[in-house]
């Protein structure tokens, strides 16, 4: 009888749920862990987490400036092994309520690989550094630059467009509708050094005394690289030159336009909130005669106009403040302990591995503490064995049967008692719900019953067929 082709997506599921693709995709985890660890002596920690584990593919950069994929990055192998693991566990798996301890342990275990991933995705660190006796209501990414262009007109507020490193690096002008000029982006350094002299590329402000090179990524944890971008401005009818924009330049730049005062500055991307922290005191504690710190505290007000909300909030280390979304904790300090800097991390998934732990517990719970009056049992019986004639073929078997309280049974001499084969069966218990065939055939006879005879739940025998072979069951 011919063999019906198995379907394309019967196929696609049995290779996605395969153990073939754990070993691949496990293989790939460890060169990329390898490799991404050996990188860090050379990008730092977090460029080499950013490129290697942060990423879905992880390119070789051409001298052209071109990119060539070159290996899986850690959101693609880690997305096909989360597949993997789902697809194999619901095709193996026994559904059953005695078995839903299992399932959920595996299903906070799969939440939490999940969480951490969707986390390197979607979670935003920035810090906000505030002075004592002064407010704040936004925080910095210095991690990421933005070119700020500020309308100064208004006396009360300032009007600020925010254009992105990512669109500096295209090259293509940009025109924003509020603004009555093009920002047109010649040339953008993501770290670079400034050194005083003529001869630089920009024509207006203070750039035209700045020469700027291009250096290397920083590679410390501590250190923040200098960005620096070269952009013109141009206007409906003319140029207005050719300007310097860099972090390394503390103040700002401006320039008119029909009468209104404009500032350029390159900084790192702000996130601003509807509400304020305004530090009280900052309180910096050291083990006695050392500088060791002991513990650093900020006592800050918090003022939310829109929801009123005016209080006191003290955050120290391990005690951070949750609010809109917003978690912020204390990371260091500075200016002779009158700065307070704190680590703000929005993060929308942060309950998951909450989630994922209380599952894992709950699982366990549930699949051991049913069992857990057996653990104390009292001491078990000497073991027994039947040594007889097993099945029809003239084997000798040495049967051990073990009951359901642990003990071991104690056999009468010759076939197990309490089994019979009929011809054309497999041996059956009776009585019994269940039965068990023959395991292999030796000549004479090789098998293996199991039944509850007594409380009996498993058998275990050795079978010497004819011409002498030896099997086990």
């Amino acid at each position: 009888m011919p063999t019906l082709p198995v379907p394309i997506h019967r196929r696609v599921w049995a290779f996605l749920g395969s153990l073939e693709l754990t070993s691949v995709v496990l293989v790939l985890m460890m060169i990329l862990v390898l490799f991404g660890t050996l990188e860090q002596v050379h990008l730092g920690t977090w460029l080499a987490q950013k490129k290697y584990f942060s990423s879905w593919l992880i390119f070789y950069e051409l001298e052209n400036g071109g990119r060539v994929p070159v290996f899986p990055g850690g959101y693609t192998l880690g997305g096909v092994w989360l597949i993997n693991l789902a697809v194999s566990h619901a095709a193996r798996a026994r559904w059953e309520w005695r078995r839903a301890g299992l399932v959920l342990t595996h299903g906070g275990l799969f939440l939490l690989v999940l969480g951490q991933g969707l986390t390197q995705m979607w979670a935003r660190e920035s810090q906000m550094a505030i002075e004592e006796g002064h407010s704040a209501s936004y925080s910095e990414d210095y991690r990421h630059v933005e070119l700020a262009i500020i309308d100064t007109r208004s006396p009360t507020e300032d009007v600020v467009h925010a254009i992105p490193a990512a669109l500096l690096k295209k090259g293509r002008p940009i025109q924003l509708d509020a603004l009555p000029f093009k920002i047109i982006p010649k040339q953008f350094f993501q770290n670079a050094v400034l050194k005083s002299g003529a001869g630089g590329p920009a024509t207006m402000g203070v750039g035209a005394r700045v020469r700027v090179l291009e250096a290397p990524r920083v590679t410390s944890d501590d250190e923040m690289d200098t960005s620096a971008a070269v952009i013109e401005l141009a206007g409906p009818n003319n140029s207005l030159g050719v300007w310097l924009v860099s972090t390394g330049l503390e103040t700002p730049q401006t320039v008119v336009v029909d009468g209104t005062t404009y500032q350029l500055r390159l900084r790192p991307v702000r996130n601003y909130y509807p509400f304020s922290l305004h530090l009280k005191r900052f309180t910096h504690d050291r083990y006695p005669g050392t500088d060791i710190p002991k513990n650093f505290s900020s006592l800050l007000r918090l003022v939310d106009p829109e929801t009123g909300e005016d209080r006191d909030v003290l955050i120290f280390m391990n005690n951070p403040l949750r609010y809109r979304g917003l978690t912020f904790y204390q990371a260091s300090f500075g200016k002779g302990d009158k700065l307070s800097i704190l680590q703000v991390v929005q993060n929308p998934v942060w309950v998951a591995p909450y989630l994922a732990c209380a599952l894992v517990c709950l699982g366990l719970g549930w699949h051991f503490v049913p069992t857990w009056p057996g653990f104390g049992g009292g001491p078990r019986e000497a073991p027994s064995v039947d040594v007889g004639r097993v099945g029809r073929g003239g084997g000798v078997g040495l049967w051990v049967v073990v009951r359901s309280n642990g003990s071991i049974a104690r056999p009468g001499v010759g076939r197990p008692s309490g089994f019979e084969r009929r011809a054309g069966e497999t041996p059956r218990q009776r009585g019994a719900p269940f039965s068990v065939g023959p395991v292999g055939q030796t000549g004479g006879s090789n098998e293996r019953a199991i039944g509850e005879r007594h409380g009996v739940v498993a058998g275990y025998g050795v079978s010497a067929g004819r011409g002498g072979h030896v099997s086990g069951v």
